[in-house]
């Protein structure tokens, strides 16, 4: 193992990527652009029960038109946003699959209109913790973007395609530890952004450039490239935009790794005025903050009051999203984890394993740490009741062997 590789493990071991600590926004096309113009292709992994709503007015027009008509293309895409937008990702892979092989056939393989599609499947296999199936589209979008690039060497609009997909493949390295990488294609986004002058992209950029150094505790650096993308940012779209929120969070998520927690709550306490200003109090954005504050409590030992606010973050997740979705059982599992500091194990082990219910629903494999990490929390508060019952039953029962044990009784 390379000395790099082992320094990135430690950064991972040290939970800068797991449920237990806040996690840095990665700024990529589905978080700054409006989800309308979000599209998906047809690298599925077999969930594909679509939804019955909308099918009757879809084979109406498919009947009407031709499948192959511009507008069922639009339906269905529109249909494959709406479902990624509540975050229902399995449908939403049907209605793309059929989107994507009406373009394929309609304007060929090489469009960029298709490019689009395989980009927006990656943000799916993103979204479902399927990484490599994510790379390979977006790799295959970026393909098909950088070939049209240099047909039409003045079009700024597909080179600010291609910066998008170079930092969203950076997000995947990031989301696998391979920080070095990561860090190559945001620098890589950022040169070419600033190429065509986009002070949008240009702000992705440094917010992504920002978190790795905020993740390696280059704190000073961390803060510039923040700066820089906040600046841009208020340049373009003003101060009450989300993404200025989103980097207020990860400034929070940097003072939070820090251990400064009193500056990490006032961070997000910040981007909860704002969030509830932009979006209303129900809004699921509202929830994914809450969740971070309850985390700072927890790390000042206020498990009462992370309790209560993941109560809170719970109801929203659920009422937003539905039960069956992967931010409700990441909810599920924190307040598992109270329920331990409380030794209330078996409320525990209950919210512990409906998080894992939720994530097989979902397609999470068994080695995922999503997985892992529940599963191994089950089995230590299963084996910690069987020993509290066996001590109960027999009082010279000592589960750490030594001169007490079970033997003695006979």
């Amino acid at each position: 193992m390379s000395e790099a590789h082992q320094d990135n493990q430690e950064l991972l071991s040290k939970g800068s990527l797991d449920s237990a600590a806040p996690r840095f926004i990665l700024i990529s096309k589905s978080n700054s652009v409006d989800v309308d113009e979000i599209v998906i292709d047809r690298h599925d992994s077999g969930f594909v029960q679509g939804p019955k709503t909308n099918n009757d007015g879809l084979n109406e027009m498919i009947n009407n038109l031709g499948e192959k008509d511009p507008d069922v293309i639009f339906l269905l895409e529109t249909l494959g946003n709406g479902c990624f937008k509540n975050e229902d990702y399995n449908d939403a892979l049907r209605y793309y699959r059929q989107a994507l092989d009406l373009k394929m056939q309609t304007l060929g393989q090489e469009h960029p209109d298709v490019a689009d599609t395989l980009s927006s499947i990656g943000m799916i296999f993103k979204n479902k913790n399927l990484l490599d199936d994510s790379f390979n589209a977006l790799k295959a979008s970026l393909s098909i973007y950088q070939a049209n690039a240099e047909k039409k060497r003045r079009d700024d609009n597909l080179q600010v395609k291609a910066v998008n997909v170079i930092n969203d493949i950076g997000n995947i390295f990031f989301e696998k530890g391979e920080i070095d990488s990561a860090l190559a294609h945001y620098e890589e986004a950022l040169i070419m952004a600033r190429k065509v002058n986009s002070p949008g992209v240009i702000a992705d950029s440094c917010s992504n450039i920002a978190s790795v150094h905020a993740l390696r505790g280059n704190q000073a650096a961390a803060i510039e490239n923040y700066h820089e993308a906040l600046e841009k940012l208020i340049e373009l779209c003003g101060e009450d935009d989300p993404r200025v929120a989103n980097i207020l969070n990860n400034l929070g998520t940097l003072y939070f790794r820090s251990d400064n927690f009193n500056f990490a709550m006032k961070s997000y306490k910040q981007v909860l005025k704002m969030r509830r200003q932009l979006f209303g109090h129900e809004h699921v954005s509202i929830s994914d903050v809450l969740v971070y504050i309850a985390l700072v409590h927890e790390k000042q030992n206020n498990f009462e009051r992370a309790e209560q606010i993941y109560d809170e973050a719970l109801r929203i997740a659920t009422n937003e999203l539905g039960d069956k979705c992967i931010r409700v059982a990441n909810i599920k599992s924190r307040l598992a984890n109270v329920y331990e500091h409380y030794e209330k194990d078996r409320q525990a082990i209950l919210y512990y394993n409906d998080a894992l219910d939720i994530y097989r629903m979902n397609g999470i494999e068994e080695d995922n740490y999503l997985i892992q990490d529940n599963l191994q929390r089950v089995n230590l508060l299963d084996q910690k009741r069987q020993n509290e019952d066996l001590v109960e039953l027999f009082p010279c029962f000592n589960p750490f062997g030594g001169s007490h044990t079970l033997l003695h009784i006979f």
